[in-house]
């Protein structure tokens, strides 16, 4: 059970009943490898707890040995139990009752299957119905808590994978990866014109001065790289499947739409279809290391029931 409580700001924070299971512990028993090290060693090397991690885990008491309080600077001996628990959150995001497809979660991570046109984050003008609102109504359901923490990030319109770190430590660590290019992602899009096989497209991107959402392709912008393959052509569409080395915002969309072939129903980028009410851009797939045990994640998404229609009722070429 949820219960909400008013703040002086008048917002409203979320947060778990006493009881229900909201906090994840790491817990390692000392060998003769970590014997004679100290906690915060530990911490640093086995654990991969990032500085602000430590000192979290310092300030909350979440540092325990053989069930008792210590210090991060305590040695630890062989047979000793250590084990780190992540500090208690609260959330402002509001449960809801939509339903969104889950490919896989365990007690680290989420990859959630998005529909398209919902928006991942609340705003001013969408307070419930995203897709941060779906995962805390899915997790209060199960008597949960946890902080929404989003790692790959997808517009209103884009369809598909996302991946979502259920603590601070998983997050830091995806985080990491996606910077680093370890964290790898595919996405299917339906472009304008018949593309060529392949492609690499090498633009630097930057924000449009006045405009809080409209990318351009600038000397000044930050560099941004995406190559493309083609799948099929069609009669007047291409289908192709892209892969990113940058993760800028609108950075698939820019570039298409730069090389002559705007995403079609790009209203932004490109011109409206009536048969589309967003950009036809699905993230098809996603892999990367598990943040804690290291084992490989690899999942896929179909193409979405709008954009399979719209290829649908076009001759193959």
């Amino acid at each position: 059970m949820w219960l909400c409580r008013k703040t002086k700001s008048g917002n409203t924070r979320f947060f778990c009943k006493k009881g229900l299971k909201h906090m994840r512990t790491f817990r390692l028993e000392i060998d003769q490898t970590n014997a004679g090290h100290t906690i915060k060693d530990i911490f640093r090397h086995q654990f991969s707890f990032s500085t602000h991690m430590i000192s979290r885990l310092k300030v909350s008491g979440g540092v325990q040995l053989n069930g008792k309080q210590v210090r991060v600077t305590h040695m630890v001996q062989e047979g000793d139990i250590l084990c780190a628990i992540m500090p208690e959150e609260h959330t402002w995001i509001a449960p809801s009752d939509v339903v969104v497809p889950i490919l896989y979660e365990d007690e680290d991570i989420l990859i959630a299957d998005k529909p398209p046109n919902m928006a991942v984050h609340p705003s001013a003008g969408n307070r419930e119905n995203t897709l941060a609102n779906a995962l805390m109504g899915h997790w209060q359901r199960r008597g949960e808590q946890y902080i929404f923490r989003a790692v790959n990030r997808l517009d209103k319109g884009t369809s598909g994978l996302m991946a979502v770190a259920k603590n601070p430590h998983s997050h830091h660590i995806l985080s990491r990866q996606l910077q680093e290019g370890r964290l790898n992602r595919t996405y299917l899009a339906i472009c304008c014109g018949n593309t060529n096989e392949n492609g690499k497209i090498d633009l630097p991107i930057s924000r449009i001065p006045g405009s809080t959402m409209k990318r351009q392709i600038s000397s000044n912008g930050k560099n941004a790289i995406t190559h493309y393959q083609t799948i099929q052509r069609l009669d007047g569409y291409s289908l192709i499947e892209l892969r990113l080395e940058t993760g800028r915002t609108h950075q698939i969309r820019v570039h298409m739409s730069a090389i002559g072939h705007p995403l079609a129903g790009d209203w932004l980028y490109g011109e409206r279809i009536d048969e589309l009410d967003r950009p036809a851009l699905h993230s098809s797939s996603i892999s990367f290391p598990h943040p804690i045990n290291h084992k490989m994640i690899m999942l896929t998404s179909k193409l979405p029931t709008d954009l399979k229609s719209f290829l649908d009722g076009r001759e193959y070429l």
